[in-house]
């Protein structure tokens, strides 16, 4: 490439680029532009889960003056670290703007956003309109989803989180019986001919692999599992930046049993990931439906969010906020709403799964 004729290099999706991945770009033309959101999830380094304990290394045989557990986390830091966003926070406001028109997803849904300090606006003044899903979504009775609202959570608070033997994943039996059950609302209420898309979104791999377990042979949602169209797709939150979708249901998985008790440890490492909430809020379109632990939600998941000068303020309840968005502006139903919780999910189904005590 013959960098003088390169006046304009723009590079788009920069937040998920390490540095190492834009210093060729940028080095080819004579005005760069990077295009990106540091507010969602930064480059992630693919090795950085290699093990080395007593039972195993996977440094075994490789030249440690290359690679060994050290200069494998010094990779880390480089490769995770997101350039854009230390970019962002040096240069001068003379080199930097805001995008701050959106234009994929109701006001509704805008509203739950804490993290653009509420600087985001409707792309246009029709744009509500244009995000309608027509969905009336009525079970025993109860209203779970109506037309005029795009937000809905379904707390699963009597459902805990358990975790696969030899693994770091944590699964959510009740929040997965709850999402086929909403799937399969969902797939009545689109019908084969009406073309909205559907995405499962969840905060752990193994909710995932399960969520497509229960519904693999689930016939009701044939229309939505084609693959051709693949109007449904069920993956992780890292899996969907970049993508959207119509309707998205985010299954949170943690409620450890363990919170209510004092002097009981647990980890909340995936949910306190900021960058992470806020890539899963704002896939949908037209509805958002949250499956979650509301009350343990509310009160433990505290995040640690950066100011607009990209402070981090600590203990910041994002969820309580989200929560009380949604009780004022859409819909706060129970599982027991959804499902008949009570035959089927107060048991572990798997017998190699046990609960985080």
């Amino acid at each position: 490439i013959n960098i003088s004729n390169i006046d304009v290099v723009i590079v788009d999706e920069v937040s998920k680029s390490s540095f190492f991945d834009l210093l060729r770009p940028m080095l080819q033309g004579k005005m760069v532009i990077l295009v990106g959101d540091h507010m969602q999830l930064p480059p992630l380094y693919d090795l950085k889960h290699l093990r080395c304990d007593e039972k195993q290394s996977d440094f075994d045989g490789l030249d440690e003056n290359i690679i060994n557990p050290a200069k494998n986390e010094e990779y880390r830091k480089l490769v995770e670290t997101c350039f854009f966003k230390e970019l962002y926070d040096k240069v001068l406001d003379s080199n930097k703007v805001m995008l701050d028109r959106q234009y994929r997803f109701h006001s509704q849904i805008m509203k739950l956003n804490p993290f653009y300090h509420g600087k985001l606006k409707l792309g246009d003044d029709n744009l509500d309109n244009r995000k309608d899903h027509n969905i009336n979504m009525v079970i025993n009775g109860k209203t779970i989803i109506s037309p005029d609202h795009h937000i809905c959570f379904v707390d699963c608070g009597d459902s805990f989180e358990s975790r696969l033997e030899n693994t770091t994943s944590l699964v959510n039996e009740g929040e997965a019986d709850v999402v086929k059950a909403l799937l399969r609302q969902i797939a009545q209420h689109v019908g084969a001919k009406n073309n909205l898309s559907v995405g499962v979104i969840c905060t752990y791999g193994m909710q995932a692999a399960i969520i497509k377990r229960k519904i693999r042979n689930d016939k009701s949602l044939i229309d939505l599992r084609n693959r051709a169209t693949e109007r449904l797709i069920v993956s992780t939150v890292d899996d969907f930046q970049g993508d959207e979708r119509d309707i998205i249901i985010l299954s949170m998985v943690r409620n450890p049993m363990a919170w209510k008790r004092p002097g009981r440890n647990y980890n909340l490492d995936f949910i306190k990931a900021y960058e992470r909430i806020n890539v899963a809020i704002t896939r949908p379109r037209r509805l958002l439906i949250i499956v979650g632990a509301k009350e343990f939600l509310a009160r433990k998941a505290c995040v640690d969010l950066p100011d607009e000068n990209g402070k981090l303020k600590p203990n910041v309840p994002v969820f309580q906020n989200i929560i009380s968005v949604i009780n004022k502006e859409g819909h706060v139903v129970f599982m027991d709403d959804i499902i008949d919780f009570g035959k089927e999910t107060r048991k572990v189904n798997n017998p190699k799964q046990r609960r985080i005590k």
